[in-house]
């Protein structure tokens, strides 16, 4: 657990109590680099922030407080460094490599542009180690997406036009981003993991382009899952589905929701690593989250309100039905299973119902991107708030007043990045972790695309470049 000096100090102005913070945990410890560090051939200047807009903050059972609180004159922002080099906008942002110390920045920073390139980007610097470009006739059909694979660089593109329809998925060396290999289907591609050196693949085949088909047509059609050889990108199997929604691989197998064939139900079936179905059971009617695969079995929606936990060889382990129109998603920790929405409930690894929230829906973030265990972050268009995980009450909720719509951005160490509003993104509302009140406020100079942030700095992706902030309140 850490205490802010300057969070305390806040506080105390507001006349709130101080209250202990939620310590933040990471994905990877290694490779970290002092995050104070700046880039030499870089202007670094101070950015003040705005005086912010004040939130509305209801609160449920243990929320901390019942009205929201304005910061003015708080400096929550300095610039760290800008990249105005590249073509194209920046749509993506990745890293794969997050530290578990708060104090520290993990990296790289990949970023993915409409031009068509891959950039590897130093976090603590800025310094553009290279800048590749990738495969495919990407405009106007977005940036390449960027994959951690057992620790090399998966980069996903495409080329969807009128003559042809083509994805690829290319293995670079993340030094230097060179290409080591490409696989090259008529599919949209998505990568599921690696497990004993085998890159496993799930896509939708590309039926037609959209002139052949016709407007308002689907050009997707059946699914298919693929087996490649990490180290030479050779296919060494692959199967076909009626359509696949999603899928996930673990060591003890190949787990994915499919449509059925008429096209009214959905399954879930499982394959051996091989490719070779194993066992299917029915999953209901509604739309399905990816199943989520843990130690000795995996956990999926299945039937018309509920999820169950199967062992790889498809015995039923245990089954909550609860949902009204079925799970949105499945979240687990090392500990425990996030179901939503409405109600949001948590589950011990055997099924035990820890607590539920009736009123919510969706959690904000996946647990497996953030960096605090203590607290679910959740939204629905036009409000944010934080429920204390454990405990399983809701901390806050806030809304902007002059806004609808209210997007969340990044998870910072203090709190929570959001944007208010529809249309271009040019502002970050720094929300208080513990309280949800309003710390600060700083705006971009020019709109950005994406965000995303490790420990206290967050980067946006804007055309051209990349801007980076250190947030501290």
């Amino acid at each position: 657990m850490r205490e802010h000096p300057r969070r305390r100090l806040l506080q105390a102005l507001a006349g709130l109590t101080a209250g202990s913070i939620a310590g933040c945990t990471g994905d990877n410890p290694e490779s970290a680099v002092d995050a104070t560090t700046t880039a030499e051939g870089f202007t670094t200047t101070g950015t003040t922030a705005t005086a912010p807009r004040t939130g509305e903050g209801s609160t449920t059972d243990g929320a901390i407080s019942e009205e929201s609180t304005t910061a003015t004159d708080v400096e929550v922002a300095t610039e760290a460094w800008t990249v105005d080099s590249f073509h194209g906008d920046v749509e993506g942002l990745w890293l794969p490599n997050r530290p578990r110390k708060p104090n520290t920045t993990g990296g790289p920073l990949y970023a993915g542009t409409t031009a068509g390139t891959v950039a590897n980007v130093a976090v603590a610097s800025g310094d553009v180690r290279w800048n590749a470009p990738v495969r495919g006739d990407l405009t106007p059909n977005g940036a390449p997406r960027v994959h951690d694979v057992g620790g090399d660089l998966l980069v996903v593109s495409h080329t969807l036009n009128e003559e042809t329809l083509r994805n690829y998925a290319e293995l670079r060396h993340p030094d230097t981003g060179e290409r080591e290999w490409t696989f090259e289907v008529r599919e949209y591609l998505t990568p599921l993991g690696v497990v004993d050196d085998v890159l496993y693949l799930a896509g939708e085949y590309v039926r037609a382009a959209p002139s052949e088909l016709g407007p308002n047509q689907d050009p997707s059609g059946e699914g298919r899952l693929h087996g490649v050889d990490l180290a030479t990108g050779e296919e060494l199997w692959r199967t076909t589905v009626a359509s696949l929604v999603n899928a996930t691989v673990a060591r003890h197998g190949i787990y994915a929701n499919v449509t059925a064939e008429d096209g009214s139900d959905h399954e879930f079936v499982a394959f051996d690593r091989d490719g070779s179905e194993r066992w299917r059971t029915d999953a209901g009617k509604y739309h399905l989250p990816e199943p989520v695969a843990i130690e000795d079995g995996v956990v999926a929606a299945t039937g018309a309100d509920g999820v169950a936990s199967f062992a790889p060889d498809g015995t039923e382990r245990w089954r909550v039905s609860a949902w009204r129109r079925g799970p949105s998603e499945i979240e687990a920790t090392s500990e425990r299973l996030y179901v939503g929405s409405r109600p949001l409930i948590a589950l011990s690894r055997a099924g035990d119902e820890r607590w539920r929230l009736d009123t919510h829906g969706s959690i904000i973030r996946p647990i497996r991107d953030q960096r605090r265990e203590e607290t679910l972050y959740f939204g629905g268009g036009t409000r944010v708030g934080a429920i204390d995980a454990g405990a399983g009450k809701e901390r806050w909720s806030w809304a902007p007043d002059d806004e609808k719509y209210v997007h969340e951005q990044a998870i910072v160490d203090d709190g929570i990045l959001v944007s208010p509003g529809i249309g271009p993104d040019r502002e970050f509302v720094l929300l208080d972790e513990m309280n949800g009140h309003v710390v600060g406020e700083f705006r971009t100079p020019k709109p950005y695309a994406t965000a995303t942030a490790v420990a206290s700095r967050v980067f946006a992706g804007t055309s051209g470049g990349i801007l980076a902030y250190d947030v501290e309140p």
